[in-house]
């Protein structure tokens, strides 16, 4: 069986508007990262880089998205009130 690396993200202030951050203890290493709106299509993708890692999210209409990354099959919400 394959081993899963999971990663626990927290994510503040949610919700959101111009920008959030992104903390992770367990980031020992970059991850790659994906934005998602409701209708399944990517708004964002980058790369978490840090410990405490700054989304900015000003280009991104109001609405709910879940926040995906290569490390965990986990989403997180993230909502934004632009």
């Amino acid at each position: 069986p394959e081993l899963v690396e999971t990663m626990q993200l927290e994510i503040a202030p949610n919700p959101a508007r111009q920008e959030c951050v992104i903390y992770s203890e367990s980031l020992g290493s970059p991850t790659d990262f994906v934005l998602i709106n409701a209708m399944g299509q990517i708004v964002l993708e980058g790369q978490i880089n840090s410990q405490s890692f700054r989304l900015g999210l000003s280009q991104v209409p109001a609405g709910l998205y879940w926040l995906r990354t290569d490390r965990n099959s986990k989403g997180y919400a993230i909502s934004v009130m632009n």
